[in-house]
């Protein structure tokens, strides 16, 4: 597997990447571009949340529409130092116990020290409320 890269003005084609599993190979060609591009400043956008269809030359050009993890999205901020650190508060669980409904906030600390905190959000499990707080998150810091 390889990762391409095209803008306007140029192309960027990484190293063939080989591995038992597919996705280990994309990952690593794709860190490959991410990293000559960060070492340029090229690619310092903030990572959003918003489904942008992509193209994909294997489907006539066809429009494929991707999301990205609003968790991983902040993992992806804290790696470029946009925030110091992400987490989430202790779940509440309400509701009754065949169909339970947990409550959850996300918090960040920027690089100014301070700390930022989501409203609750709530989801049927404690992954989907999680979600829904880091998606609200990444709105946050987006708007900052």
């Amino acid at each position: 597997c390889r990762a391409v890269l095209q803008n306007d003005s140029a192309q960027k084609v990484s190293n063939w990447y080989r591995s038992k599993v597919k996705t280990t190979a994309q990952h690593g060609a794709a860190s490959e571009i991410l990293a000559t591009c960060n070492e340029k400043n090229e690619c310092i956008d903030i990572p959003t949340n918003d489904s942008t269809p992509a193209k994909d030359d294997t489907l006539n050009s066809a429009s494929v529409e991707t999301r990205t993890n609003p968790k991983q999205t902040l993992n992806t901020l804290k790696k470029r130092r946009y925030i110091i650190d992400f987490g989430f508060s202790t779940p509440e669980k309400t509701g009754p116990v065949h169909a339970p409904v947990f409550w959850t906030k996300a918090w960040a600390k920027l690089p100014d020290e301070s700390i930022i905190e989501t409203s609750s959000k709530s989801g049927r499990t404690k992954k989907e409320a999680e979600r829904n707080a880091a998606d609200d998150m990444v709105d946050l810091i987006g708007n900052l």
